[in-house]
C-alpha cells in the first residue's frame, strides 16, 4: 500500500498546483537557458517576482532601448526565501555547470534574513536540495535532529514531502468554510503576535543575521554570474535591512532599491501584497531600464569572440 501511494504521489507531484508544475520545469529551464543566446538572464525569487515581472514587458522594453539580443527566463517558486534560493541555484545551476550570466534576485521584507529554522523544510528536502549539498545544509541551516530527519524523508518520499498539500486539499474539500476560517485564524494570530511584541515589557526581538545573503552572493560570483539584488515594492514602504546592501555591494554586485517607484500606488496591489497588472507593467519596465547598463557591461567584458 505504501509503495502504491508513493508511486501515485510521484506521478501527481507536478500536478498538485501551479507552483509544483513550475518547479517540475526547473531542469528543462536550466538546460534551455544554458544553451540559449548570451547574455542569459535569470529572474530569481518567489511569488512577488512571479506577479511583479512580465518577461514579455521586459523584452519589449529592452528592444525599445536597443539593448540587443539576450535570453530571459525565471525561477519563481512560491513562498521561498534566501535559504531555498541557495539550494535551488546549487542544484539546478552550479551542480550542473549551467550557470546563467546575470541573475536578478527580487526580495522584500524578511526574505533575506537567516530564519531559524528555515520554513517549509519538507519542500526544501523534496524539491530543492541536491544529495551532494546535504552536508552543507545540515552544517549551516538545518541543525535540529527532527528537522534533519524530516528533510531526508522528504528527499526520498513524495508521500511524506507533499503530505501537507494533500492534507490541505482534503480539509478544503471536506470541511465547508475551512479555507476562509484558516485565513481568519491566521490574521488573528498575526495580530496577537504583533500586539505581544508591542507591549512595553516585551523582550526585544533578536537581531537578524544575514549569513545566507553572503552565501548566495558568493555562490553567484563563484559560478561567474552577475548578481543584481532588487528590494521590491509592496503596498507600504517597508524597512530595508542595510546589511543586505552592504553585503551585496562588498561582493561586487548590484543592489537596487525599488521599494518606491513612481506610478505604483497602494491600490495597485489587489490582494494587499502582490502587484496587479498596472504595477507589474511599471515595475517590469523599470527593471528593464536598469538591465540595459548591466547587459552592456556584460558585453564589454565578453566580446563576441570570447570562448568562455
Amino acid at each position: 500500500m505504501l509503495a502504491i501511494c508513493e508511486c501515485g504521489a510521484r506521478l501527481a507531484a507536478s500536478r498538485l498546483d501551479y507552483d509544483r508544475a513550475h518547479i517540475s520545469q526547473f531542469p528543462a529551464i536550466s538546460r534551455e537557458l544554458h544553451q540559449a543566446q548570451r547574455p542569459r538572464v535569470l529572474f530569481f525569487g518567489n511569488s512577488l517576482t512571479m506577479h511583479g515581472v512580465s518577461l514579455d514587458e521586459v523584452r519589449a522594453e529592452l528592444t525599445r532601448r536597443q539593448a540587443g539580443p539576450c535570453t530571459i527566463d525565471r525561477f519563481v517558486p512560491v513562498g521561498t526565501d534566501v535559504t531555498d534560493w541557495i539550494y535551488i541555484y546549487e542544484q539546478f545551476f552550479r551542480n550542473t555547470d549551467q550557470a546563467p550570466d546575470i541573475v536578478i534576485v527580487g526580495f522584500a521584507g524578511h526574505h533575506m534574513r537567516d530564519l531559524k529554522p528555515p520554513k517549509r523544510l519538507r519542500r526544501l528536502g523534496g524539491h530543492f536540495l541536491d544529495a551532494k549539498d546535504i552536508p552543507e545544509c545540515f552544517r549551516h541551516d538545518v541543525r535540529n535532529f527532527d528537522d534533519r530527519v524530516g528533510v531526508l524523508l522528504s528527499m526520498f518520499s513524495s508521500v511524506y514531502g507533499d503530505q501537507l498539500v494533500y492534507r490541505e486539499a482534503a480539509l478544503y474539500g471536506v470541511l465547508p468554510g475551512f479555507q476562509a476560517s484558516e485565513r481568519r485564524l491566521n490574521r488573528i494570530l498575526a495580530r496577537s503576535k504583533d500586539a505581544a511584541a508591542a507591549r512595553p515589557n516585551a523582550p526585544p526581538p533578536p537581531e537578524p543575521t544575514f549569513d545566507r545573503v553572503r552565501r548566495l552572493a558568493k555562490l553567484l560570483k563563484d559560478t561567474g554570474a552577475r548578481g543584481v539584488f532588487i528590494a521590491m515594492p509592496l503596498p507600504h514602504i517597508w524597512d530595508a535591512d542595510p546589511q543586505v546592501a552592504q553585503i551585496v555591494e562588498s561582493m561586487g554586485m548590484t543592489y537596487i532599491d525599488a521599494r518606491k517607484i513612481d506610478g505604483v500606488e497602494p491600490d495597485d496591489f489587489p490582494d494587499g501584497y502582490h502587484m496587479g497588472d498596472k504595477a507589474n507593467s511599471i515595475y517590469s519596465r523599470f527593471v528593464a531600464a536598469r538591465m540595459v547598463e548591466i547587459i552592456e557591461a556584460y558585453r564589454r567584458d565578453h566580446p563576441p569572440d570570447d570562448d568562455r
